[in-house]
């Protein structure tokens, strides 16, 4: 279970992550696929942790209803969350067409985007709880360098733009070809 805790708070802390980026610098343009990319990762991590009976793995005790409490609220409220992901989408087709229609600005994207964050935040806060209680309760499970690797494993929503990419790509195909045109060459002179 601790495994699949700490996935979905991952994948949590990474959207809480673009959000704040795209906060910071709102020249950024919001991906309107932000959320839907992993909603499905998200959906079977919540599945896998509510299909387990845990009761059988603790005593009654404060893991137990932590657990049960996160099992029977914060997932439905994390399932919610999912289902209301969709009003950025629609902010940002409003943005859209008040462009086309010369409106004014309204930034609302950014109000939904503040909303889903405070929420997201809430949904991370309940699933630490439970991992720090884990925690507590198993000795050879160490949360807090858990989830040191999760916050450095954070590359950014636009580690690289497209121009970057592309050189990239083209840089390690140009790579590829002198690498084999070496081994050619080295298998060439070998023969000889």
């Amino acid at each position: 279970m601790s495994v699949y805790l700490m996935l979905l708070y991952g994948e949590l802390y990474y959207w809480i992550c673009n959000i704040e980026e795209l906060e910071k610098d709102r020249k950024l343009e919001i991906p309107k696929n932000l959320f839907s990319g992993k909603k499905q990762i998200i959906e079977s991590y919540l599945w896998n942790i509510s299909r387990v009976d845990y009761c059988d793995f603790w005593r009654k005790g404060d893991m137990q209803e932590k657990f049960e409490t996160f099992a029977k609220d914060g997932i439905d409220e994390i399932r919610a969350l999912q289902s209301k992901m969709f009003y950025l989408e629609i902010a940002l087709n409003e943005k859209e067409i008040n462009i086309c229609k010369n409106i004014p600005y309204t930034g609302d994207e950014y109000k939904v985007l503040l909303i889903i964050s405070n929420r997201i935040q809430q949904a991370c806060d309940d699933i630490e709880s439970v991992l720090q209680q884990i925690e507590k309760e198993e000795k050879n499970f160490d949360w807090k360098c858990q989830k040191e690797k999760i916050v450095e494993n954070y590359i950014g929503l636009f580690a690289e733009d497209l121009k970057e990419f592309i050189k990239n790509e083209q840089n390690k195909a140009t790579q590829v070809d002198k690498d084999d045109a070496q081994g050619d060459c080295q298998h060439e002179n070998k023969e000889d």
